[in-house]
This record gives structure tokens, C-alpha cells and sequence, in this order.
């Protein structure tokens, strides 16, 4: 039994039904046997977890090599001309319908057994929470050093910070598109951004014994601390 059932879901942004992932990769995930099949019996957050711990290997959309027609990857407005939709995004999409609770988000993203589960946690906070609150999820993770491959075939490493940022300042995620964070939202993201970088390498040349000093800037009062003021 799902001992965070008691738990309200956390708050959804966007369109509910798509999870605000484009129609045709959701139209494959829900017709693809691995979802219809075997995730639709998954009830349990855990088990869902372990899913993702024991066969995802990589972020694509798509799994590599599945446009069966032409042998190749095609990309139109972002998404796969056709194929198979890929294991990690069947399993995002199986989290959204499970409809997880705060604190369930929180536990996908500090896991400590595997830096897909993680990802995965990143991803699902980038689709379906308000552009306003993006920041607040990502601010401790920007520099996260974990690495993991976000292409099947174990290609392309790139660690956690890197994929916050892609997440943070990309209109795309590996060609499926993302949702889009309005300019002025934008900008403060990219001010608190440059901030904390700015303070990341006075740090590093503090640890050198270089003499520097930074006043350190209060953080806009616009985005949320989740640790402090959860849902």
C-alpha cells in the first residue's frame, strides 16, 4: 500500500491530461504495450520507483533506431515521426497518472540509488509545476555533480546540474519539447542563476586563499523554498 496515499497530490500547471507533453508522444505512450500491459497494473509509488531502477537507462523520448520505416530518427516540432516511445517516458507519464504527493517528488529527487530515479524526479517537476516554483525545486541541484547517460547506448554523459540547467534554460529536452516559462519568469531565473554562480566561484577561489569579498544578495521572494513551505 502506498503509505503517502493520505498526502494531497501535489498542485498540477498545464493541461491534467497530457501532462503537457506533446499529443503524439503521449498517444504513443498510452498505445505502447509496456504502459497498457504491465505499468497499468502498477499501483504502489515504490514499486513504480523500482521500475525505474531496474530498466531505465537512458532520457531519450525515443528508443533508438525504432523509426522502422526510413531507419531513421525523425524529428517534427519536437517529437519522433514514429517509433517507440522510450521506457523513461512511459514511466514519467505512469507517475503523473499516480498523482504523487509532495513529498513523494522530493524522495524522487534526493534518491540515493539511482541518478535515473533522480532524473526522472527533475523531469516530472519540469512538466507539470508553474514556471514561478521552477526555480525554487532546481536551485540546489544546478551544480549536482552525479553523472549518468541521458542516451541509450551509455552515450552522453552529463551530470545532474547539467540537466537542471538544460531543463532551466531549454526550449527542448532531447527534442521533445518542454513547457514554455514566460520571459519574465525567464529572466529572474537566469538573475538567480548567474547570482549563485557568481557566489560558487568566489567560493572556489576563497578555498584557493585568495582575499575576496561578496555581499551575499537576498534571493527574490517571488519563488518558493519548498523545504520550508511545502504544498
Amino acid at each position: 500500500m502506498n503509505q503517502h496515499q493520505n498526502y494531497p497530490s501535489l498542485k498540477f500547471h498545464g493541461n491534467l491530461n497530457t501532462m503537457n507533453l506533446n499529443p503524439l508522444l503521449i498517444s504513443n505512450i498510452q498505445s505502447s504495450l509496456y504502459f497498457k500491459k504491465h505499468l497499468i497494473h502498477i499501483k504502489d509509488y515504490y514499486k513504480a520507483v523500482d521500475e525505474i531502477y531496474y530498466h531505465v537507462k537512458h532520457l531519450e523520448p525515443w528508443e533508438k533506431g525504432s523509426d522502422i520505416m526510413n531507419k531513421t530518427f525523425k524529428v517534427y516540432r519536437g517529437v519522433g515521426g514514429c517509433g517507440i516511445v522510450s521506457t523513461a517516458f512511459c514511466l514519467l507519464y505512469k507517475l503523473h497518472k499516480m498523482k504523487l504527493t509532495h513529498k513523494q517528488v522530493v524522495k524522487l529527487i534526493h534518491h540515493e540509488d539511482s541518478p535515473y530515479i533522480r532524473a526522472l524526479g527533475f523531469l516530472y517537476i519540469r512538466y507539470t509545476q508553474p514556471p514561478d516554483r521552477l526555480w525554487g525545486w532546481f536551485k540546489n541541484f544546478i551544480f549536482d555533480d552525479e553523472i549518468l547517460h541521458v542516451k541509450s547506448g551509455n552515450r552522453m554523459p552529463m551530470s545532474i546540474g547539467k540537466i537542471v540547467q538544460n531543463l532551466l534554460f531549454e526550449k527542448d529536452w532531447l527534442n521533445a519539447l518542454l513547457p514554455r516559462i514566460p520571459v519574465s519568469t525567464m529572466n529572474t531565473i537566469q538573475h538567480c542563476f548567474s547570482d549563485k554562480e557568481k557566489k560558487r566561484h568566489l567560493k572556489y577561489r576563497k578555498q584557493k586563499g585568495e582575499d575576496v569579498s561578496f555581499k551575499e544578495a537576498p534571493e527574490p521572494s517571488t519563488f518558493i523554498t519548498y523545504k520550508n513551505n511545502p504544498e
